[in-house]
């Protein structure tokens, strides 16, 4: 999925992994799902929500 800031969001499910790429191919975050054991879990859906959406208020401190 492509970002509005041009980046691309990718999920890849059956390794648990997301990840923000930049049009040059830089990571700029990567994130692994992982189960109770600690071990990558499959993750087939994935949505990025900016930090100002209101669906998240409260739940996101901005001093951090």
């Amino acid at each position: 999925m492509r970002l509005p800031n041009g980046n691309a969001f990718i999920n890849a499910g059956a390794i648990g992994q997301q990840r923000e790429v930049t049009s040059s191919g830089d990571i700029v975050w990567k994130f692994t799902f992982k189960n109770e054991v600690d071990a990558p879990h499959t993750m087939f859906r994935a949505d990025k929500y900016a930090v100002d959406y209101s669906g998240l208020a409260g739940l996101i401190s901005h001093d951090e």
